[in-house]
């Protein structure tokens, strides 16, 4: 949390299927319900994951803010103020 936001980020699995991706999507039961936009960097990766980085004003959850990237694997994220 910095100042009145709240910065959540999570990070999943590429899954290949052949040369297809599989892309990250929301299901109720076996219905795909959504598929968020992924965006990604044009540079080539040895190994890829997905992160899922949220943001919302503390104590108004309608405010949500989110973004799916697509990227090289790394267990450092800087977030900033700005």
């Amino acid at each position: 949390m910095i100042g009145d936001y709240v910065y959540l980020i999570a990070k999943n699995n590429v899954y290949y299927g052949g040369d297809l991706v599989e892309m990250p999507t929301i299901r109720k039961g076996a219905v795909k319900i959504r598929s968020p936009d992924v965006y990604y960097f044009d540079n080539p990766e040895t190994e890829y994951v997905f992160s899922y980085d949220r943001l919302y004003k503390h104590k108004k959850p309608d405010s949500i803010k989110a973004k799916t990237f697509m990227m090289g694997y790394s267990d450092n994220l800087y977030v900033f103020t700005e």
